[in-house]
């Protein structure tokens, strides 16, 4: 956590944070294919990319990155309109294209690929970014003896492959629509809108696709999509509630990954809804938002796995109902929710040596987690890898499924180098007793210097109905401290003393 946030308790966001994030969004509005970035390009362009294959515009969801002036494109998104099958082997750290004569080989952060058994350069290596590879557009659309252009006027890349590609099974679903793109895409284009009310739509591979929707006409446009809110259900349903004027939709049920799209004729997002709001929680990963067309509101459910929705019109909006598979809550166990702070866009505070603060609070978090399940703890995760979650989702989470507490792991900062040592944070007195224990037992295993239990209004805290804990384990700003903090003995000798903290809090005696 920044520094600015211990002296001002009631930020919610750092300024500087703000910079890297709008500075994030202009280089990723900046396209070019393995040409040298002209002069007037080194500054912010706000401009949208065209990306058409084989005659095709598609969307890419995620945006591509730019990389040394190369852009590199979500593996999926080419793979899939190209007709390459795609697989991923973990062990050898590696993807594997195939398509009609032709095998790549493709490794993240090597500058050498193979292609049918011969060794070939890249202009720039593939990346593992947020669980999605990324990998050299020209790179793909040359392996395939296909033809690139780019027109500068109109900010299009084009890619012809030299033969016809079979049509992939599963289509992509971009939740937004990019200006300059034709109102109504060629009809063959997997990133069409969607069919006609009561059809059926593709679906991802070896699983049918599910259509749902009222019959009737497409309405005119004069409704909007005014806000996603969700709840909990039987203690292991999420329902998804949309807020719309609408009463028509089409649902369709889409795998690798696991989703759901539901397409909403007639609709617009309202000014200022945010775009995703992160779940976490049984079958439902995150729910996101954009305008698929001018006349259509897209909202695109990201699942933990495969799912038989059920959805229907009520009034003011869509219900849509995900079974879950386990129970969110076991009778007469402790449940804790763990928060591993920062994440996704947001690094929290850096060391000296660039290290991240998003990159020391999620292994402490998986660590302490498993060592509460051996304890027979049921614990949840606000986020269980490196993913944006915003505050008010993290609020939202904490009070939906209401756990016996709430503990936030974070790493200090302050603009001192020399600051240093261990504090506990809370805001509400039903936390203090659950602070001091987490501050008396974890402190000692820092051995750093004691800054006891302090209060101010952080969000995460002053929003939580349960009670509720931050720990500032140590200083990233301090070079020594940023050393233990990257410490396997140091995370594991913390996590013992969090663990060890919390079922004294819990009043659970320690089985270990």
């Amino acid at each position: 956590m920044f520094f600015t946030s211990r002296q001002w308790p009631f930020l919610f966001a750092c300024p500087s944070l703000a910079a890297v994030s709008l500075l994030g969004g202009w280089l990723t509005a900046l396209f070019f294919l393995g040409q040298p970035l002209p002069a007037h390009a080194a500054s912010p362009s706000l401009e949208r990319v065209n990306l058409v294959i084989n005659g095709k515009s598609v969307i890419s969801d995620p945006p591509p990155l730019i990389v040394k002036d190369r852009v590199l494109v979500p593996l999926r998104v080419v793979s899939e309109q190209m007709g390459l099958k795609v697989a991923w082997n973990s062990q050898k750290y590696e993807a594997t294209l195939v398509g009609e004569g032709l095998t790549i080989l493709l490794r993240p952060g090597q500058r050498e690929a193979n292609v049918n058994g011969k060794a070939v350069s890249l202009d720039a290596p593939a990346q593992l970014r947020k669980d999605r590879l990324f990998v050299p557009f020209r790179f793909v659309g040359a392996s395939m003896g296909g033809k690139i252009d780019w027109d500068s006027a109109s900010r299009t890349a084009y890619v012809t492959t030299a033969s016809k590609t079979s049509s992939p099974s599963s289509p992509a679903d971009p939740v937004g629509q990019a200006p300059g793109m034709p109102a109504t895409p060629d009809p063959s284009n997997l990133l069409t809108p969607p069919s006609p009310l009561g059809t059926t739509t593709p679906s991802g591979a070896a699983k049918p696709s599910e259509t749902v929707g009222s019959s009737g006409t497409v309405p005119s446009l004069s409704g909007q999509l005014t806000d996603i809110d969700w709840q909990i259900e039987n203690n292991r349903d999420v329902i998804i509630l949309a807020k719309t004027d609408r009463t028509q939709f089409q649902l369709s049920v889409l795998g690798e990954p696991d989703r759901l799209v539901v397409d909403l004729p007639g609709a617009k997002l309202a000014e200022g809804l945010p775009k995703n709001r992160v779940i976490n929680l049984g079958p439902v990963k995150q729910v996101r938002l954009g305008q698929f067309r001018e006349d259509t509101a897209r909202v695109v459910i990201d699942l933990n796995g495969p799912a038989k929705p059920q959805i229907q019109s009520e009034p003011g909006g869509l219900r849509i109902r995900i079974p879950g598979t386990t129970v969110l809550r076991r009778t007469g166990i402790p449940l804790i929710l763990l928060d591993p702070g920062h994440g996704g866009s947001d690094p929290g505070a850096l060391g000296p040596t660039g290290k991240q603060e998003k990159d020391f609070t999620l292994p402490m978090a998986l660590k302490v987690r498993d060592l509460l399940v051996k304890e027979g703890v049921d614990v949840l995760l606000t986020r269980s890898v490196d993913m944006d979650v915003s505050l008010a989702d993290r609020g939202t989470i904490n009070n939906r499924i209401r756990p016996d507490l709430f503990f936030s792991i974070h790493a200090n900062a302050a603009a001192r180098s020399e600051a240093g040592g261990t504090e506990t944070w809370i805001c509400a007195e039903n936390g203090r007793s659950l602070a001091e224990a987490i501050q008396r037992k974890v402190q000692p295993a820092t051995g750093r210097e004691d800054r006891g239990v302090k209060q101010a209004n952080f969000y995460v805290l002053r929003t939580s109905e349960v009670p509720a804990a931050l720990l500032e384990t140590a200083f990233i700003s301090n070079a020594e401290e940023e050393k233990l903090l990257f410490s396997a003995d140091f995370q594991d000798r913390v996590a013992r003393a969090v663990v060890a903290a919390l079922m004294e809090y819990l009043k659970k005696p320690m089985r270990s």
